[in-house]
């Protein structure tokens, strides 16, 4: 799959995003693609990605941290702790479709790479602050007793990130993650819906 650069990111951000977005989405393609093969795919010269990276390994290291940077905002943004359910439900959402190449890129470099303590350390530090948000929706009534808040949790990610995936390879509009988000997931945890 090629990776224009224009086409990979929405009309926000700065180009430095735009460059690590699309080189992220680049990398899950073709992880070990060598720096000249990824500045071919999103359309770039090699000369504009080695200004931007010196090499593959400090390119890979940026992206880990721009992408677990991201994870923390959106939930940060999100107010996870103090939030009406349903809002900060739909604004993790968003957050995380804001900068989905970068959460893709996370998820599959985790499965390549031998990950660092610090990297595990903040990707647990994130399941956390989702599953204490899980834990509070079930507390405050919006959500299943049944189901446990890491199971939740679990599932909200695999859901987003197959959602995002099929959008990726064309079976699904983009614009229809975040409403088939907010559907199936929260009314399959809604504290309504028994089995």
């Amino acid at each position: 799959m090629k990776h224009v650069l224009i086409s990979a990111v929405s009309s926000c951000g700065s180009l430095h995003d735009q460059l690590l977005r699309a080189t992220a989405s680049a990398l899950v393609d073709k992880p070990l693609a060598s720096l000249q093969e990824l500045a071919k795919s999103i359309d770039v010269s090699e000369a504009i990605l080695r200004g931007f990276c010196s090499d593959r390994d400090n390119l890979i290291e940026l992206l880990y941290s721009r992408s677990l940077g991201q994870l923390h905002m959106a939930i940060e943004v999100a107010h996870l702790d103090s939030g009406v359910i349903q809002e900060s439900f739909k604004s993790l959402t968003e957050g995380l479709l804001r900068y989905k190449e970068l959460l893709i890129f996370l998820t599959h470099r985790f499965e390549l790479d031998e990950v660092s303590s610090p990297r595990k350390a903040s990707w647990q530090d994130f399941q956390t602050k989702i599953d204490r948000f899980f834990l509070r929706g079930k507390f405050e009534g919006s959500f299943r007793n049944d189901v446990s808040a890491a199971a939740m949790s679990d599932v909200f990610i695999g859901m987003l990130l197959a959602l995002i995936n099929s959008a990726r390879v064309g079976r699904i509009a983009e614009s229809e993650i975040l409403c088939s988000m907010e559907t199936m997931f929260l009314k399959g945890v809604n504290s309504d819906c028994k089995a």
